[in-house]
């Protein structure tokens, strides 16, 4: 085997190995949506995803979601732009195991 076919080879096998699949599509792995509460499952979602610099965070001209009593007041909205029309975040960086930890949260009664 000469060295040109050596470096094509590994090129080949190095690009055909790099995709961009969910890590739950991946790994199966579930998305336990019993019992949830703000502080235990949606607050990192919301701190990491919604709450940010410019967007949703406590000096923004959008709704304030820094804190759980901020979140729960809008409920519907997220409901809205989240789940249905899957707007927010504009960013789309939510899992889909995320989407369904947030529906079901407001579903369950919005606990702290």
């Amino acid at each position: 085997m000469n060295k040109f076919t050596f470096v094509i080879g590994v090129l080949l096998i190095t690009f055909s190995s790099c995709y961009y699949d969910k890590e739950e599509d991946l790994y199966g792995l579930e998305c336990d949506t019993n019992n949830l509460t703000y502080s235990k499952n949606l607050e990192k979602i919301i701190n990491e995803s919604c709450a940010t610099s410019g967007c949703h965070d406590s000096g923004s001209n959008n709704s304030d979601y820094s804190s759980y009593n901020k979140v729960v007041i809008d409920t519907g909205i997220i409901i809205e732009r989240t789940i249905i029309e899957k707007t927010m975040p504009p960013s789309s960086n939510l899992s889909e195991c995320n989407f369904k930890l947030i529906a079901e949260w407001i579903k369950q009664g919005a606990k702290e």
